[in-house]
């Protein structure tokens, strides 16, 4: 059973992956709405047993579903890379509009307040 930190961990990385997947899955496969909720779930699962499973278990044993497991915690692992990605450039970028507006505000000759004026 997990504890309660672990679950913190687990459950976004979970809602993360499953967004993601059901609007690929939906999007791309071009399923109706409960396949692709029910494949992505099932894609979700994997992807978070495969990222969070593997260190739990004994290394000396060899068992064939952790090595089922990898493509599934490699998707898992780049989606939230990738959307990890996506929210710091969303955010420079918004960032550096706030910077070039506000010094356009600061600045009588910028380009703004020349078309204001004209």
């Amino acid at each position: 059973m997990l504890n309660s930190l672990e679950t913190v961990i687990v459950v976004p990385i979970f809602i993360i992956i499953l967004v993601v997947c059901k609007r690929a899955i939906q999007s791309g496969l071009k399923m109706t709405e409960g396949t692709s909720w029910i494949l992505a779930i099932c894609v979700a699962i994997l992807a978070v047993i495969g990222i969070f499973q593997p260190s739990k278990e004994n290394p000396s044993e060899h068992k064939m579903f952790p090595f089922i497991l990898i493509p599934y915690a490699a998707l898992g692992l780049s989606i939230l890379v990738f959307r990890l990605l996506a929210f710091l450039s969303k955010c420079r970028k918004k960032s550096s509009d706030q910077f070039i507006k506000w010094s356009a505000d600061d600045d009588p000759d910028s380009v703004k307040h020349k078309k204001k004026w004209s």
